[in-house]
């Protein structure tokens, strides 16, 4: 064991924390893979349906939709 792997046993962290890192790591970047391939297959359908840009405009109300429910989850009132 090297001295700085050590100092990290030695002030709070375990042998697991790497692994446990980079599985998260590895699950993020498998999900945002994922989620750019759906976003990307929905923009190339709309583009084709609508031509290049109605498929930006298909991304933009659909985003525009996100936001609107995200803001009504998470309203507050006036402050």
């Amino acid at each position: 064991m090297s001295d700085g792997d050590a100092w990290y046993t030695e002030n709070g962290g375990d042998g697991g924390s790497w692994f446990r890192f980079f599985l998260k790591l590895a699950g993020v970047v498998l999900v945002g893979g994922a989620v750019v391939v759906i976003v990307l297959f929905i923009w190339s359908r709309a583009s084709v349906a609508f031509g290049f840009l109605g498929g930006f405009l298909v991304i933009a109300l659909t985003l525009i939709v996100l936001g609107k429910l995200y803001d009504r989850r998470h309203a507050r009132g006036p402050e």
